[in-house]
């Protein structure tokens, strides 16, 4: 599940904010996934998303984002599940 509800997030600060309060795995892992862009047309994120994505790293807080591609932070998590689960090799 895609903790925002969707793989068009407009990348705003409720957005990192609601991701925060509704991840259900943060018992697993403190990192979320973020998926923003401009429509499922493979449009990739805009201008706009990465202006706001660094207007909200700039300004400090408890909630830092960082781009990375999906395979790479999906690789993290199933490291992070396999050290929680033991055995569970292929659970991702």
């Amino acid at each position: 599940m895609l903790p925002e509800g969707t793989y068009n997030s407009p990348a705003l600060p409720q957005s990192a904010v609601k991701i925060a309060r509704v991840y259900r795995e943060r018992n697993i892992s403190s990192h979320a996934l973020m998926v923003y862009g401009i429509g499922d047309g493979s449009g990739g994120p805009g201008a706009e998303h990465l202006e706001r994505l660094k207007r909200m790293n700039s300004r400090g807080g408890s909630l830092h984002i960082k781009q990375e591609r999906v395979e790479s932070f999906l690789g993290k998590l199933k490291k992070k599940l396999q050290d929680f689960l033991p055995g569970k090799e292929n659970c991702i």
